[in-house]
Order: structure tokens, then sequence, then C-alpha cells
């Protein structure tokens, strides 16, 4: 239909310059249009590459290079490995499944954490808690997503808060042991700032909980690739990674890069820290002892009530967000951001105010 279409556009130009009604100085504007429109379609295009953090990444496996992680973590300073809690506010049918997980992450070669846990109450509606990772479950209802992982950072990428959350509409008592396993090991693995390892559901599983798959069976575990990014985000338990410090000084450059945006676009300056503040407040600090402002996680709370990932309002089944035009309002901080998109994985962020963000990634459900 295309090459027809085209066929005739030439044949009309053709006929239009043998009979003198189509000057040649038309077609040099027509062709002077038509380029200045690709250059900004490829403009445009530029931008989203970038701003995508798997715009490195491929359907074939780029992502097994252990060097390529998120710009995303917790505070660390390279020694020894990072250090963090996981609250278990799950019901008893989940606690088997997450203390496999935990085990699993706890126990990698090369080991770059140190995992202690905790139970609470059964916490359905998962409140974030200062410096440290939650797990909960609970029948979300028909949300999109069996699984989902979300974080609060602040203005200097470092990861002050997360929960995972898996949604027993879709994993119920029919599901398998196996996809309740995956989905577990998977977003807490994005507890800890890693990213998928690979996202083509047709080629051979790579054996990490990361991959994407069709057949999860092989990837119930965190996998060798796993372990090796978080060393490079992390370094090793008792021992100075040098890689880590090299990520770090690279991260510091981009934060004083980053520090007179987020000043200028912070609007509540009595209840704010500046980047330069937040990233010397953490800076070889123990996780456990961040405080994040209850309004940051407030704030936090209601916007993810904007997030639909059913398909919007109008039904057609695309999995994606909404459009921004349906989320934006006159409060702090802005509107989503769907930084990146597949057919079973979605990553959205925010900007909540006062240099803090949110950032959401889930799991959809097929």
């Amino acid at each position: 239909m295309l090459l027809a279409t085209g066929l005739l556009g030439a044949i009309g130009i053709g006929l239009g310059l043998y009979f003198g009604f189509i000057t040649e100085d038309h077609v040099n504007a027509v062709v002077d249009k038509a380029t200045d429109i690709t250059d900004i379609l490829k403009e445009k295009w530029d931008d989203i590459i970038n701003s995508d953090p798997f715009s490195g990444m491929d359907n074939s496996g780029a992502g097994t290079d252990p060097n390529q992680t998120s710009d995303l973590a917790w505070p660390s300073n390279g020694k020894g490995g990072l250090k963090l809690e996981l609250v278990n506010a799950l019901d008893d049918r989940w606690d088997a499944f997450f203390q496999k997980a935990v085990a699993d992450w706890d126990n990698g070669e090369p080991d770059a954490l140190t995992l202690e846990t905790s139970t609470s109450n059964v916490d359905p509606s998962c409140k974030e808690i200062d410096g440290k990772m939650k797990v909960c479950n609970d029948d979300y209802t028909a949300t999109g997503w069996r699984g989902i992982n979300e974080l609060i950072y602040d203005g200097s990428n470092q990861i002050i808060s997360s929960i995972a959350k898996m949604n027993e509409y879709y994993l119920d008592d029919k599901t398998s042991d196996d996809e309740k396993q995956y989905t577990m090991c998977h977003e807490i693995g994005h507890g800890f700032g890693l990213l998928h390892t690979d996202e083509n559901f047709m080629n051979s599983p790579l054996g990490d909980c990361l991959d994407y798959s069709s057949n999860i069976k092989p990837n119930l575990l965190p996998g060798l690739i796993n372990y090796q990014k978080l060393e490079v985000m992390y370094g090793t338990v008792g021992s100075d990674n040098k890689r880590t410090r090299k990520r770090q000084l690279r991260s510091s450059m981009r934060v004083d890069e980053k520090a007179k945006e987020n000043q200028e676009r912070s609007s509540s300056s009595s209840s704010s820290l500046s980047v330069a503040a937040m990233k010397k407040k953490h800076e070889n600090m123990n996780v456990n002892k961040i405080v994040i402002p209850a309004w940051v996680k407030d704030n936090f709370h209601e916007k993810k009530k904007l997030l639909d990932f059913t398909g919007g309002t109008d039904g057609s089944g695309d999995r994606s967000m909404m459009s921004n035009t349906n989320h934006r309002d006159s409060g702090s901080g802005g509107d989503w951001v769907l930084l990146h998109k597949r057919d079973l994985g979605e990553i959205h962020q925010i900007e909540l105010g006062g240099g803090y963000y949110g950032h959401v990634r889930v799991l959809l459900a097929e």
C-alpha cells in the first residue's frame, strides 16, 4: 500500500514537472520540509532513547553485561557491600517464598549483600518504612499487575525506601508455586535497584529471576549476573570495590549537574534539603537511620492512586499508564513519566517535591 502510494506520488510529481504545474522550486521546498521533519523526529527519538534506562539493552540479552546497572542504588560507600533489613509483612502463606528468596539473594557469589529480616503485622497497605524494604501481599484487585516494587529516592539517586507487593488477584490458589517464587524473587531484586537482565520472552531462559521468559522454571533464583551487578553497585562483603568507587564518582558528577535544577524545582524550601546536603547526610550512613519526611510518603501514596495499568479509561486494552494529561495537579511534584515499557513490564517515575522522587516498577499480569 505504501509502495503504491509512493509510486503514484512520484508519477504525479513527474507529470507536474513535465506540464509545468509543479516547478523545481516546489519540489525542493517539499524535500527540504521532509528533511526538517525527519531531523525533528530523529531528535525526539534520541531524547526518548537517552531518557530510557534500558536504552543500552536489546531483546537478546544485552543486560548480561555486569557493568550495565541502574543509577538508583541504596546508600553505600563501596566497602563491605550493602547491609539492608527486609520487613516481612506477609501472611503465613507467603512466608516460605519470602524466606527462600531472601536466602537466595543473601548468599550470592560474589556476595554483595548482608540481609537481615524482621516480621511485622500483616500489612496489605504496605506502608513504607524509612531505610528498609518491606514485602506484602493482598488481593489488590484487577490492577493489571501481579507484582510491583515501589521506591522512594532522593536527588542523589539514592534509594531510601522500597516496598514489594504480591497481588493475589492474579497469584491466587490456582497459581503455581513456581510463579509465586519467581514473582517474589523478581520484586525483591528490583528493591535492590536491579534492572531486568533480558526482556525477550521467546529466547532461552537465562537462569535468573530478573529474566523475562515463557519458561520460568529455570528462573526461580537470582543468577550469577545478578550477583555481579550487585558487586558493581555495592562492592562485596568485607572488601573495598574499586568499580563501585568509580561508579559513585560518576554519580557524584551527575548530582552536581542536577543540583541547580532540583533547587529550582523545589517549591517548599523550608522542608527541603538541597542535593548536596542530602548527599552529605546519606554518605557512609547506615540505611536504617534514614528518615523520610512524612509529607513525602503521603504525597507518594496519593500519586500512586493516579497510576492505571489496566488500559486507561477507554478500554482499549493498551497496557500502559493513562495519558499524563489525566494526571496533572497543582500540588508539589509533577506528572508521572513512563520511562520504560515492554509487554509485561513498565517503569514509572514522578517528582514528589523537596528533592524526592517516586519510582514504580511493575510486573504486569499475562
